[in-house]
């Protein structure tokens, strides 16, 4: 998928993401293989609001069905607390699970945002 189709979805999960409450954080404490992250989750969902591909821009591509799946699944697994399920299940599209803390509001949410490879894209 092209970056600006990741960053599409990335924000769109983001989104919806950050309607879980700490509640889920806390009681995923043991996920070994989620990093944690801190920042104002405002500007980073304007972030990528701004590097949203535009309509008719050819930079978005539709997830395939088997793509749709594997997300679907991490969603569930991170609305259940599972974390380190959800983390293993979208690392072949290159994203990944984040316990993220709002400085800005003092809350923390589970994020499901596209990696960044080195080179930045």
């Amino acid at each position: 998928m092209a970056s600006r189709s990741k960053a599409l979805i990335a924000s769109v999960m983001l989104i919806a993401a950050t309607g879980l409450s700490s509640y889920l954080v806390l009681r995923s404490h043991g996920a070994e293989g989620v990093p944690s992250r801190s920042g104002d989750l405002m500007r980073l969902v304007q972030r990528l609001v701004e590097e949203m591909p535009r309509p008719n821009s050819g930079a978005y591509d539709s997830p395939t069905a088997a793509q749709e799946r594997l997300m679907s699944e991490a969603f569930r697994s991170i609305g259940e607390g599972r974390l380190d399920e959800a983390a293993s299940e979208v690392r072949t599209l290159d994203y990944e699970v984040v316990r993220y803390s709002d400085t800005a509001t003092g809350r923390n949410v589970v994020l499901l945002e596209e990696r960044q490879r080195r080179d930045g894209c």
